[in-house]
């Protein structure tokens, strides 16, 4: 039937108000989807007559009334089905007024709110069961509550219907944005069952490089042309660094403008830059062997602080070519970052060009050779000799005992042996690699190698003339010298070495003492037989060494044959055709060549030339040694003689 509301409109209504006390009166709906809500509200509007202001008081009257509601799959509801009862019903409350018409009294009527679920069917029906009350049902309102559809942090989320206390709702990354990290996640965030986001969203999502956030991190809008952003985040877009445009929007990174470049190392942030100029003035300072370099930077570094320069040496003998592995640079031919250089091992009396280049990061983008500036300079003829024949008296895992024979100069003494070098073999072409020691002597002691590792050693002289170059480069290995595969087989034995020889003076039966003052030039020379006594001394022979004084047109000592020419002392004269003549065989030699450090010849640590080792010597177990030094003068030498018995 029809009525008024509140505000005096019309409004239809169910109205039932039993006369009798007869049994209950129902109300039923037709079917309600349920459209995915797993909980639904129900809002009722309706007014309750007291029961004392009805006309006639029924024992029954009730100010109360049943909400209930049945679940089903399809629309299969009759005027029979489901019976009226409130099994097969499921009951929802008991349904009270707060406001009760009296006649006469005003007129308000009731609202209601109540929940039914969990529903997991298609839809159901709602029922409205009254037992002796007076009521009119004005209306009925059902509806489900769901979070609308929202972005937050760069992060869309759908519209979520809760179906608990609170469900956890999925969400993506909005246009041109994009999860960040390695174990990236999908945005998540809560909708509580009353329809209401809870707390800020879990999302990793930002402005993807070439987009900045607008609106409040809701959108990502693209950087428009001349700016750019280098990578994702909230940061906002930038115009191009000096030197480079970004000619479309969305830029990540502005292009360099021709001429222009960016290092290996540069951010995109980062300004274009070039090569640097040419280095200046630079100034030379020769010392026979070596040269010293220095320079002024360019004038134009090119925009950059990572300056550095770069040496090449030509050696030109008609046409120039490549300088290789015959010099050295000290600190480096390459990277440096100071203005100052030396260039090591120059050949006498040769011209060289040296240039020096100026680069910087970018100098290998720029496809030109780096711009240099040339000088060219010419060495003295007076240099040392090379240093070679450097051999291992002693080596342990970690050490290696070098010496190598004096270089015979004619018009120089040796002050030092400098820059004895050495590296690992295999690393030798790294010029970081090489080590340098200085030795005032003839020998070296290598410490702090590798066990079981190759060396290879280079040993050069300095004379009042300067530096020579490097010698040949002679390989040395720390022990164990065998670097195969040990064998599993045990052998056991006993290492038998040979008998020390016993040393004494073989008395001279030619020549002389060479006077300590040389005619000719009157220049006083040191004393004859000077390094032989020495030598003597260190073999621990007995008596005073008898030293004798030959003239020679050679600097070097004098060939088997000539010691056994008449001119020669004996015993060397003649010594083929003696009764039981005969050279010293190997063995002999390598004996006397291993004994201990305190009995060796000395000749042999102090470079002198150790001669007749395997000459001609009479008898079969002794030889004799003879020790050669030439004297400052070029047209004389002193030796001594000795022999060496072999039990």
């Amino acid at each position: 039937m029809s009525g008024l509301d509140e505000a005096n409109n019309i409004v239809r209504t169910y109205q039932f108000c039993p006369t009798d006390s007869s049994g209950s009166h129902w109300v039923r709906s037709t079917m309600i989807e349920r459209r995915g809500a797993s909980q639904v509200y129900v809002e009722l509007r309706f007014t309750m007559m007291e029961c004392s202001s009805l006309p006639t008081q029924l024992r029954t009257c009730k100010e109360t009334f049943n909400l209930l509601y049945y679940e089903a799959e399809k629309d299969e509801a009759t005027t029979t089905y489901p019976a009226w009862m409130e099994n097969p019903y499921t009951k929802v409350d008991t349904v009270a007024a707060d406001f009760l018409l009296r006649r006469g009294g005003e007129r308000k009527f009731n609202v209601k709110t109540l929940r039914l679920g969990p529903l997991t069917k298609r839809g159901f029906y709602l029922a409205f069961q009254a037992q002796g009350a007076c009521m009119a049902l004005l209306s009925v309102r059902v509806f489900f509550k769901k979070c609308p559809a929202t972005t937050r942090v760069f992060s869309a989320f759908p519209e979520t219907v809760p179906r608990a206390l609170v469900q956890e709702a999925q969400g993506e990354c909005v246009v041109h944005a994009g999860q960040q990290g390695a174990r990236a996640v999908p945005p998540r965030m809560f909708c509580g069952e009353d329809g209401q986001w809870v707390g800020q969203p879990s999302s990793t999502c930002a402005c993807l490089a070439g987009y900045e956030p607008v609106e409040r991190d809701v959108r990502c809008r693209e950087c428009p042309a001349g700016q750019f952003k280098s990578g994702p985040g909230a940061g906002l877009c930038v115009p191009c660094p000096a030197h480079s445009q970004a000619l479309s929007a969305g830029a990540s990174a502005c292009l360099c403008l021709p001429g222009y470049f960016r290092g290996d190392t540069d951010e995109p942030t980062a300004d274009c830059t070039t090569p640097p100029s040419a280095p200046r003035n630079i100034v030379t300072q020769i010392n026979d062997t070596s040269v010293t370099l220095e320079w002024s930077e360019p004038l134009d570094s090119g925009g950059r602080r990572d300056l550095n320069y770069a040496l090449q040496c030509l050696r030109c003998s008609g046409k120039c070519s490549p300088c290789g592995d015959s010099v050295s640079y000290r600190p480096a031919q390459r990277g440096l970052a100071a203005r100052r250089a030396v260039i090591w091992g120059l050949q006498p009396h040769t011209t060289y060009a040296f240039s020096v280049q100026a680069l910087n990061g970018v100098s290998q983008h720029s496809g030109r050779e780096p711009a240099s500036d040339s000088v060219n300079v010419t060495t003295s003829h007076n240099v040392p000799v090379l240093v070679s024949g450097i051999t291992r008296s002693r080596a342990t895992e970690s050490s290696l005992t070098l010496h190598w024979p004096i270089p015979r100069m004619s018009h120089y003494t040796i002050l030092q042996y400098h820059s004895l070098r050495y590296c690992e073999k295999e690393r030798c072409n790294e010029d970081e690699a090489w080590r340098y020691k200085e030795s005032d002597v003839a020998q070296v002691v290598l410490s702090d190698l590798r066990r079981g590792t190759q060396y290879e050693v280079q040993v050069r002289a300095r004379t009042m003339a300067g530096y020579g170059s490097f010698g040949p480069a002679t390989s040395f290995r720390t022990l164990p010298d065998d670097d195969g595969v040990h064998s599993q087989l045990l052998v056991t034995g006993v290492l038998i070495r040979p008998p020390d020889p016993s040393l004494e003076w073989q008395e001279l039966r030619g020549g002389g003492a060479c006077d300590t003052k040389e005619s000719g030039d009157g220049r006083r020379r040191r004393p004859a037989g000077h390094a032989a006594a020495t030598a003597a001394l260190s073999l621990g022979a007995a008596g005073t060494p008898p030293r004798g004084c030959q003239s020679t047109d050679s600097p070097n000592p004098p060939s088997p044959a000539r010691l056994a020419s008449p001119a020669w002392p004996t015993p060397f004269a003649n010594a083929n055709t003696a009764p039981g003549a005969r050279r010293c065989s190997p063995g002999r030699t390598e004996a006397l060549k291993a004994t201990p450090s305190s009995q060796r010849p000395a000749a042999l640590d102090l470079g002198l030339p150790l001669w007749g080792m395997s000459d001609v010597a009479p008898g079969p177990a002794w030889c004799i040694i003879y020790i050669w030094e030439p004297l400052p003068h070029p047209h004389r030498a002193q030796y001594v003689l000795l022999k060496a018995s072999f039990p």
